[in-house]
């Protein structure tokens, strides 16, 4: 037992404060480890000494004349608020009270808090409570920040604890030590000073909770108890506690001290109160401020299926994890350290693979930072973790893809940039940057027509005109690959493609106007630079050049003359199909549609089972017949784009392909009958 050097009154070996009158212990606790240790000891001024006893000795005066609550007290802040000790209580109804002071002493930091019932004749115990700036001046000194570090000894994460022994242990959560391998304790109000963590006495898996001893010689700290008992022995519903996020103290009420979450885990939950919010983490006692247990937010059911709204805060209710059952091993020495609690107990989960995946990022092993904390993402969706949390890990995991995309493509390492960049679209696949960075790695591996993909995406989520300019110099590239492979028509294919793109697109109208120049496709070629010379005036000259040589070109041209020979009963002439295939057509003034025999549409390349088809009558009645599109059809120097023709089954005309209206119509034509000669002219 300590003696108070104020009130001469006995006192618990590890209290910090005397329970009689309120002064400090530590000074005389200081004196007594001063004498047993021979150690000197500073002293104050004797003149100051007696005036400071003085002064106790009246407070203690009025105390006991006065026993009321003190005047600047705030009536919310107590616990019978509005009534006398006796009133609004039930007969039977028990109280919080301290026990004897002359109770056996266990040696450790505890809390002599019970319930005590009325005796037989109605009276009980007087009981006094600490309003909140009382209660906040003790956890002002208590409270203390655990700072937390990685393998390197880099920051992975500050923490809230409270000191519950004098001699430095530290309770706090034990799950916020995942990925911790050593860390240090900032103490006192302005907490300059800063202790190292030796290690971790005991850990409770259910309640979340974790002693911590601190590496200190003859420490002195003003340290809270922990209550003794659970608080289903020590409160009842609508009983006053106290909560606190920092150093402040909240009043709180009790609404089931004895609860079950989970199914599994016990404790007491705590009613919604104003002020009191998820953020709050100690839980005291009103009459001596001892520690009851650490706070944590759970979700109050009843408050989500019934739909209310406002506050966020208001779908929480706090849920306090008894501490009662670390009492008994205060004083035991450390039984595991930071870094084998770490491997123990939290490698592979998701604190652990995000404190990990965090050393790498700062580290600038994007690789590994990638790989770690897409596990961690993946693991916190198992463990239910809180989704504004795993948005920040992805976050980071993005950047992280960045920085290995980048380390990788200065490397020259383009497959593998490409592989990776894919994998983060998997992720984000309205990544803007991703997309971009997508299309540059590709067109560095010559994939120009997957830059061209990549690079429309990045349009279509930014919905900007950007990345025009590069898509228009894909386009091209892609096109003159084509060209120099001699696959005409697929070029001519990715310069249309592209101005439907880019439908402004002065430079790809003109590459593809000289295309046509080449194919004799004089009309089509024109009409593109025509429409180059108005919409781009850097290409108006060049396209101006153009125009005057196909004029001089039609200028030179004489009509198309076929002959008609006197026993055919039909006009037959060589036409070119798709710049590839010459073939002996008859030319049917009669016939819609240009149509092409079966052999000579598979010559062609042309699916007979795949696309479109109509009904056309024959002189066989109708049929069904398959629609295709020609990429060009040219008699004698004069070419249509995109024809559409149908495909003849044998049956209807083995080898037969005919030249119909949809091809003449483009031109003027005409048959002389006495010169047996059909002509062929431009409109």
């Amino acid at each position: 037992m300590s003696q108070c050097p104020e009130c001469a009154s006995f006192n618990e070996n590890a209290a910090v404060f005397c329970s009689q009158c309120g002064a400090s212990l530590l000074d005389e606790r200081r004196e007594a480890r001063r004498k047993k240790s021979g150690g000197p000891k500073s002293r104050k001024p004797l003149f100051w000494l007696a005036l400071t006893q003085i002064l106790l000795l009246g407070a203690v005066i009025v105390f006991l004349m006065d026993p009321k609550e003190p005047d600047g007290a705030s009536e919310d802040l107590v616990e019978n608020e509005g009534r006398g000790e006796d009133e609004g209580r039930g007969e039977d109804d028990p109280v919080i009270v301290r026990l004897d002071r002359d109770a056996p002493d266990t040696g450790a930091a505890k809390s002599r808090t019970r319930k005590v019932e009325k005796d037989e004749g109605g009276t009980q115990p007087e009981s006094t409570s600490k309003d909140a700036a009382a209660i906040s001046s003790l956890l002002a000194k208590a409270v203390v920040i655990v700072e937390l570090e990685d393998r390197e000894g880099r920051r992975i994460r500050d923490t809230r604890g409270v000191l519950v022994h004098p001699d430095g242990v530290v309770l706090c959560r034990h799950y916020e030590l995942a990925g911790a391998y050593r860390g240090g304790v900032r103490l006192g109000i302005d907490a300059r000073e800063r202790a190292t963590i030796g290690g971790i006495i005991r850990h409770d898996v259910l309640a979340d909770l974790a002693l911590l001893r601190l590496d200190l010689v003859d420490a002195d700290l003003p340290a809270l108890s922990i209550v003794e008992s659970p608080p289903g022995e020590l409160f009842e519903e609508g009983d006053a506690i106290f909560v606190t996020s920092g150093q402040r103290a909240r009043r709180a009420e009790v609404d089931v001290p004895s609860a079950i979450i989970d199914g599994d885990v016990s404790g007491m939950l705590l009613a919604r109160s104003r002020g009191v919010v998820p953020e709050m983490f100690l839980a005291v006692e009103p009459r001596e401020g001892s520690v009851v247990g650490l706070c944590r937010p759970v979700v109050d059911r009843r408050l989500v299926e019934g739909g209310a709204g406002g506050v966020r805060g208001q779908r929480y209710r706090l849920f306090v994890d008894p501490a009662f059952a670390l009492v008994d091993v205060l004083e035991e020495p450390v039984a595991i350290d930071l870094g084998s609690n770490t491997r123990e107990f939290f490698e592979g989960s998701f604190v652990d693979l995000v404190a990990r995946g965090m050393t790498a990022y700062r580290n600038k092993q994007f690789d590994k930072a990638v790989e770690l904390l897409s596990q961690a993402i993946s693991r916190g969706q198992v463990e239910g973790v809180d989704p504004r949390q795993l948005e920040e890990v992805s976050k980071i995991l993005r950047e992280s893809f960045l920085g290995e995309i980048t380390r990788l493509r200065k490397a020259r390492r383009f497959a593998e940039a490409g592989e990776l960049t894919a994998t983060a679209i998997d992720s984000y696949p309205d990544d803007s940057v991703l997309w971009f960075y997508l299309g540059e790695i590709r067109l560095e591996q010559g994939l120009t027509k997957d830059a061209i993909g990549a690079f429309l995406e990045v349009r279509r989520i930014e919905g900007t005109n950007r990345v025009d300019e590069i898509l228009e110099v894909s386009y091209r590239k892609l096109a003159a690959e084509l060209l120099k492979a001699n696959d005409a028509r697929n070029a001519e294919l990715v310069y249309i493609e592209g101005i439907d793109a880019l439908p402004g697109s002065g430079p790809l109208r003109f590459e593809l106007a000289r295309l046509y120049l080449d194919w004799e496709a004089l009309g089509d070629a024109a009409r593109l630079l025509e429409e180059v010379a108005e919409i781009d005036s850097s290409l108006k000259q060049q396209a101006e050049v153009l125009l005057e040589k196909i004029d001089d070109l039609l200028a030179r041209r004489d009509a198309v003359i076929i002959p008609i020979s006197p026993e055919s009963r039909s006009i037959r002439t060589n036409v070119t199909v798709d710049q590839s295939l010459t073939e002996s057509f008859v030319i049917d003034t009669g016939a819609t549609f240009t149509a092409l025999s079966t052999d000579f549409a598979k010559r062609l390349g042309y699916s007979l089972k795949v696309g479109p088809t109509t009904m056309v009558t024959t002189a066989g009645g109708k049929r069904r017949v398959r629609v295709i599109k020609l990429a060009s059809v040219s008699l004698g120097g004069y070419t249509v784009r995109n024809l559409e023709a149908y495909i003849l089954p044998p049956e209807v005309g083995a080898g037969t392909n005919l030249l119909g209206l949809n091809f003449l119509k483009h031109f003027k034509f005409s048959v002389n009958a006495q010169r047996r000669e059909f002509r062929l002219e431009r409109l």
